[in-house]
């Protein structure tokens, strides 16, 4: 790396650091998801109990118990306050950012890493919830630490990435569920089809992946389920299945309908996704011209299309569920923008790249 752009890293880090990090505690939680999240991490500081998560003292089993570690052990170490909950949130924004840099960096060049998360960064509704305590961007993190660990496993063959990739599907599980795995596997899967091929060939590699899944996620659930028979079902059933189709919504949320969605999506990715009819113009046009063989542009598309065939999908659509997209359109428009800025391609009117 030569010393200019290690040098513009490091003032870029500093100043996104400086803005994401600074005033976390203004204004207060704005959520009631905010302070349960919060309050569960405090009640297992306060009664040493990491396996079951309480708010005012009730049992509280919708979610699993990684983001309550994340903010306990933040409450442990700076104290009980909403900086000290949202900075999880905030560092897993910048921890996203940073995956998306990379792997615009090595896909498409130096110009579209910097494009690409400057794109995810100052999105609208992305800037907003990258500093709330939900369970949202930590999920997303490590969906695009998992992506990128496929990608390097794709191109290395290194078994180390996979194993990776499996400590960071493990960790999306036991932050959101099994539905929080969902979008990465759909992602690696679309990538599959579209190359015809798995990437490394090394089934012992991807045993050991799986293995690790089972290893980290298992245990939690297994222990839950002897302290309080019947917690699978509720679990699984209730708040994976039945939230899925849509007929156990959230405290004070109602479902949008598919057109809501959508509309909620276009805006709360501004002004970005003013370009997005465009981007998916010239990238068709570039398939036809040049066949599929530019592999980051599938990724980065597949990644995006499998946040919203799922949602689509299923009857469960809030407005902010767009936001595992997220990285996936940044990494994809990254690489159309960075094309026009190297001169490889035309601005014309009509939003449309050429």
């Amino acid at each position: 790396m030569p010393p200019r752009e290690r040098s513009l890293i490091i003032l870029a880090v500093f100043v996104v650091c400086l803005l994401y990090l600074s005033r976390l505690d203004h204004p207060g939680f704005l959520t009631p998801g905010e302070g349960r999240y919060a309050e569960a991490a405090h009640a297992m500081v306060r009664t040493g109990d990491w396996v079951i998560p309480r708010v005012n003292g009730q049992i509280h089993l919708e979610k699993p118990p990684l983001l309550y570690w994340l903010v306990a052990g933040s409450f442990s170490l700076n104290g009980a306050s909403e900086a000290s909950a949202r900075i999880v949130s905030a560092l897993a924004s910048l921890l996203t950012g940073f995956m998306v840099f990379i792997l615009g960096r090595r896909i498409y060049g130096p110009i579209a890493g910097w494009l690409s998360v400057f794109i995810l960064l100052s999105g609208g509704t992305w800037s907003i919830y990258g500093r709330f305590v939900t369970t949202d961007i930590p999920t997303i993190a490590f969906q695009a630490l998992g992506i990128w660990a496929y990608w390097m496993a794709f191109k290395t063959g290194k078994r180390s990435y996979l194993l990776s990739m499996g400590i960071a599907l493990a960790a999306c599980t036991l932050i959101r569920g099994f539905l929080g795995v969902v979008i990465p596997v759909f992602t690696i899967f679309g990538f599959v089809l579209t190359r015809r091929k798995w990437g490394p060939r090394d089934p012992l590699g991807w045993f050991y992946a799986i293995l690790l899944i089972l290893v980290l996620v298992v245990p939690w659930h297994v222990m839950l389920e002897m302290k309080m028979p019947g917690f699978l079902r509720h679990y699984l059933v209730e708040n994976h299945l039945y939230r899925f189709v849509g007929d156990y919504p959230p405290r004070g949320a109602s479902y949008l309908s598919l057109s809501q969605f959508w509309l909620a999506s276009f805006v709360g990715y501004m002004p970005w996704s003013l370009f997005v009819p465009a981007a998916i113009l010239s990238t068709w046009r570039r398939i036809q011209e040049n066949g599929s063989r530019h592999e980051g542009e599938w990724l980065g598309l597949i990644w995006a299309g499998s946040v919203f065939l799922i949602v689509s999908i299923s009857e469960a659509r809030l407005e902010r569920y767009f936001l595992p997209a997220c990285p996936g359109l940044a990494l994809w428009m990254g690489g159309r923008l960075s094309r026009f800025a190297e001169g490889k391609i035309a601005f014309r009117p009509g939003w449309v790249l050429y």
